[in-house]
């Protein structure tokens, strides 16, 4: 932090190194320059997304269209993060997977993305705890009159079984619709490609 006033002293000329009266009035008028710049900082860590907490935060959440639907402030503060970067998305490939990667927590999730005319698919090769929640930020993410289908590894799929599907034609086989959420079932596939039964969900 500047110290405003010990500054403005040492600026002065040589011939007023001295002069404790000018000296004085000088700290004087330096200190409500020092108050205003300890209020101006304190209003920005206040509203920095990392430091604020409470009203403040939903205040953030408001301005950037994100509501807190009742999640702790630290939950508040990530969704908060990935709604940042959605809203400044221009749709190409890699801000998709970047708002997936702040979404599920960083460190690099598995994620592959193939771009197809108009249409990019998106596979996700870990458990996503909330599919639908994801599917609306990343849409709302990608670019007008791109079809997205997101495609996310469900419990007790393995990674390796997520890659085979996802080098596979999945359009050609049932899926089940259930508010926007699709399943292939389990029935669909033979049993050395399934563990357990349950195929990944597809939201499109």
């Amino acid at each position: 932090m500047i110290d405003h006033s010990s500054e403005g002293v040492a600026l002065l000329a040589q011939q007023y190194a001295d002069a404790q009266r000018l000296q004085s009035l000088l700290i004087s008028f330096l200190s409500r320059v020092q108050d205003a710049d300890d209020d101006t900082l304190a209003l920005i860590d206040a509203y920095d997304v990392d430091q604020a907490v409470g009203d403040l935060l939903d205040r953030l959440g408001a301005l950037v269209d994100e509501g807190r639907a009742g999640r702790s402030d630290d939950d508040y503060r990530r969704a908060i993060r990935v709604r940042i970067l959605a809203n400044r998305s221009q749709g190409r490939v890699q801000d998709l997977l970047t708002i997936i990667d702040r979404y599920l927590g960083g460190g690099g999730p598995d994620v592959q993305a193939t771009e197809y005319v108009m249409a990019i698919a998106i596979w996700v090769h870990e458990p996503v705890s909330d599919p639908v929640r994801l599917f609306q930020i990343v849409k709302g993410a990608t670019a007008a009159g791109v079809r997205l289908d997101l495609v996310y590894l469900a419990d007790p799929l393995t990674r390796q079984n997520s890659l085979q599907l996802a080098s596979g034609d999945f359009t050609t086989f049932p899926v089940t619709m259930d508010t926007g959420l699709s399943y292939w079932g389990g029935s669909t596939w033979s049993d050395s490609a399934i563990k357990g039964g349950k195929i990944a969900g597809v939201l499109r």
